[in-house]
């Protein structure tokens, strides 16, 4: 058993992992340093410049200046030396397979890699605003809060693969004198790379540990759907425990890519969750099996099964399959879809019968994004005792200005639980943020959210409203997935958008 005292060995360790790499130093690779000492002896011709992978002006298209710079032949400047060299010609001869990943500290996804052999990420934020139940089931009346964030991460292109650490710490002091300052802690561990040309493997990390009512301020978690982020489901469920959770999931997959058409994908992972407030807890594992066949560019097809296993405070296990397939009606938009049976043992308590999920995304036009996702899917573990949630989230984007953007998002989730005296639960939340890059380091944003759930017959009601300034040096950000625009010449590993 897990106690109070051991927590703090346990953030120890996460923040561990990102002064490991700190014996490494951080210069791009040798042979981006040989083109740099090329690039200043002879003109560099134009090239096929790939988006993903190239930084520009603010208010420009990231290729202009590279084709630019690439014309008129100029020598790197003293001041440009350790700048990240993007080798273009390599991705042009063979395509690499990205991944998008949540960032921790929110904005756009992660692109992954990233295009320099290895850098520090860091940044912070200062947030003020008003909580109406700071308290939840405390009966506390609303307050002022004073948030502050701080985010670190590692990003890293080791041979054959790449690796991306990160972590966010959140720290809290409120006007009422009855709460005590809170934290949260998050860390995120993303590794890829391939054993061969035909079999590519990864492995992701997440833990999570703090007061529970600090996930209604930090940032929504998120997934992602192709390169753009859909907010979690989850949200609507937020902030339900009072005092002390901890949450931990790790999970592998193996790609072998049987000729460029097909691909058999392995997937296992395991999860556990504990509540300290009334001493509860449950573990998660699930393994899947996918066959997927790729019909055209745009058009893939494929089928799957699975298995999942929940022990701790209940026990359930069900087992399904199904068919599942994702393609690109347009240039701008993404569908994905999977559906199938699914049998249920007498402990999951509900029956099901069937699994399904639905991501679509779409690009309206150059200023305009939006996304809508459904699925019937196994719980979190964040709910303890919980089994299969129905869940529908939905999104809009929007650019108001060359640095002004406005976002909203609402979802629903509806709930079932493994014991006959509370057999459901319900919730909904509601987001909307607006975002004004001040420069290229700093970032106002006005955030404000509701959060109305029942789970175990407590009822919350909750409004959240808050100003944020973040802060995040440009040498030392992350390059991410562009909001308004696909990205080309790029597709996401398969599982990549899980």
């Amino acid at each position: 058993m897990i106690s109070l005292r051991s927590l703090p060995r346990i953030a120890g360790l996460s923040w561990l992992l990102l002064f490991v790499p700190a014996a490494f130093p951080q210069t791009d690779v040798p042979q981006a340093n040989a083109q740099k000492a090329d690039a200043q002896k002879a003109p560099a011709p134009a090239v096929t410049c790939n988006p993903a992978l190239t930084a520009g002006p603010d208010g420009t298209h990231p290729c202009d200046a590279l084709n630019d710079d690439a014309g008129k032949g100029e020598a790197v400047k003293p001041e440009d030396q350790d700048r990240p060299v993007v080798q273009q010609d390599d991705f042009q001869v063979k395509p690499l397979n990205f991944q998008y990943v949540p960032a921790l500290n929110g904005g756009a996804p992660i692109i992954a890699p990233q295009p320099f052999g290895f850098r520090y990420l860091y940044g912070g934020s200062t947030t003020q605003g008003y909580d109406t139940t700071p308290g939840a089931a405390d009966n506390t009346g609303g307050t002022w809060a004073s948030v502050f964030d701080g985010y670190a991460a590692a990003s890293a292109q080791l041979p054959g693969g790449y690796l991306l650490i990160q972590q966010a710490s959140t720290f809290s002091h409120y006007g009422a004198t009855a709460i005590q300052g809170q934290s949260f802690h998050r860390t995120a561990v993303l590794a890829s790379g391939s054993f061969t040309h035909s079999l590519i493997w990864s492995f992701e990390a997440n833990n999570a540990v703090g007061e529970d009512q600090l996930q209604l301020i930090n940032p929504i978690t998120e997934k992602t759907v192709g390169q753009f982020a859909t907010q979690e489901p989850g949200a609507a469920i937020a902030g339900l425990n009072n005092g002390l959770i901890w949450g931990a999931d790790a999970a592998g997959m193996l790609t072998w890519n049987l000729d460029p058409t097909r691909s058999v994908i392995v997937r296992v992972r395991d999860a556990y969750h504990r509540v300290f407030g009334d001493d509860t807890h449950d573990n998660i594992s699930d393994a899947r099996v996918e066959y997927q066949k790729a019909f055209s560019e745009r058009t893939t097809f494929g089928v799957y099964g699975q298995t999942i296993r929940q022990t701790g405070d209940s026990a359930c296990n069900s087992n399904g399959a199904g068919i599942k397939g994702s393609t690109k009606p347009t240039r701008d938009a993404l569908v994905q879809f999977e559906v199938g049976p699914e049998f249920d043992s007498a402990g999951c308590m509900k029956r099901q019968g069937l699994n399904f999920r639905l991501a679509a995304v779409d690009v309206l036009n150059s200023t305009t994004r939006a996304y809508v996702t459904a699925s019937r899917e196994f719980s979190s573990g964040y709910v303890t005792r919980g089994t299969w949630e129905d869940n529908v989230v939905i999104g809009f984007g929007k650019t108001l200005g060359p640095r002004l953007t406005w976002s909203a998002n609402g979802g629903y989730v509806r709930g079932d639980l493994s014991t006959g005296t509370i057999p459901s639960y319900h919730g909904y939340f509601a987001d909307t943020e607006l975002r004004h890059k001040l420069s290229k380091s700093l970032t106002a944003v006005a955030t404000y959210r509701r959060f109305d759930h029942t789970v175990a017959q407590a009822a919350l009601h909750r409004n959240v409203a808050f100003v944020s300034l973040i802060w995040t040096p440009a040498g030392h950000s992350a390059h991410r997935a562009p909001e308004f625009r696909p990205v080309e010449g790029t597709t996401s590993e398969p599982g990549g958008d899980q």
